[in-house]
């Protein structure tokens, strides 16, 4: 190893530790609790609710659930919703199964699986709304559904939703209702974390502006992701998705950014443990980010995106 990386090693490392150690700002006091209706849940045998992770999760003990554990929870919340049609809450339960089991198929050759998941997630997500305008918990998956699903079919083919989509995240941010759905994923935390997303995938551009009414800021995808950081912590996903996005913003020209303590949060990503399937994504995710910083811009777990400023520059949609 050259001395300049041993001593680009040393500062990252260095960094790693200081922030350990840096408290994170909690905001969870400045939230409404959302208090869901539990009582059709009760009616599953408690032997099996902490399978699907039913029970209070606790930071010390808990299964990193597979891909079948996600099928036969969505399977036992499709059931409980079809024997209580007016509960509200199943509705969302429902659609949140629908995109945890879909956000686990990333390979090409299963997107088509993910996306009827997604389209599951939506379908029962709208006829929640239609009966409860206001509920907070379905608009969210609502919007996710719709979001993953464009992933997939691309930016540029899905940019259609883009209002939709930071309209229903920017009001559940604004709605100050937080739901911890387990120690390191809150709602407030992930609607953050989704308009990051959001901030840096949409083409900074006029004409998507004109034309769509959203526009990309990458400024606004940064300060996105660290509030979701100081609301849910420093999970792997957190760190990567912020990393990512000041990557992105470094190579768009802006100087102010410490390339040493970009790297250093890819490696912070890469060397947590996983606690669920979208966790390990994102740990690979950060390994992938290392060896090819250059695809920051278009970056999402599920598949790359071609994103270019300018939308009128030619051929643009997504790539595997």
């Amino acid at each position: 190893m050259r001395p300049a990386q041993r001593g680009i090693k040393f500062l990252a490392m260095t960094y790693i530790a200081f922030q350990s150690y840096r408290p994170m700002p909690c905001r969870a006091a400045s939230f409404q609790q959302y208090q869901p209706d539990l009582a059709p849940i009760q009616t599953i045998p408690i032997q099996e609710r902490p399978t699907l992770g039913l029970s209070a999760p606790s930071n010390t003990s808990r299964q990193v659930l597979t891909r079948a554990d996600y099928q036969k929870r969505l399977s036992y919340f499709e059931g409980l919703h079809r024997n209580n049609q007016n509960w509200p809450d199943g509705y969302w339960m429902v659609a949140s199964q629908a995109f945890q089991l879909a956000t686990s198929y990333t390979d090409e050759r299963d997107h088509h699986k993910a996306l009827s998941l997604y389209d599951r997630g939506q379908q029962i997500s709208q006829s929640c709304l239609k009966r409860w305008p206001t509920q907070i918990l379905c608009q969210m998956f609502y919007a996710s559904n719709l979001a993953g699903a464009s992933a997939i079919r691309g930016i540029f083919s899905s940019i259609k939703h883009a209002a939709t989509v930071r309209k229903i995240w920017t009001h559940v941010i604004a709605s100050k209702l937080n739901y911890q759905f387990t120690p390191e994923v809150s709602l407030q935390g992930s609607a953050h974390y989704a308009l990051g997303l959001f901030y840096r995938l949409v083409p900074d551009s006029t004409v998507i502006d004109w034309v769509f009414g959203v526009r990309g800021n990458l400024k606004a995808s940064i300060a996105m992701h660290q509030q979701a950081i100081a609301i849910d912590g420093p999970s792997p996903c957190n760190l990567l998705m912020l990393a990512v996005a000041k990557l992105c913003a470094s190579q768009q020209g802006d100087e102010k950014l410490n390339r040493v303590e970009i790297m250093a949060e890819l490696l912070q990503s890469q060397q947590k443990k996983p606690t669920d399937l979208n966790q390990r994504l994102c740990v690979a995710g950060a390994r992938k980010i290392k060896q090819h910083p250059e695809l920051a811009c278009g970056y999402t777990t599920a598949k790359q995106q071609i994103k270019e400023q300018d939308p009128e520059s030619g051929s643009r949609d997504s790539k595997s």
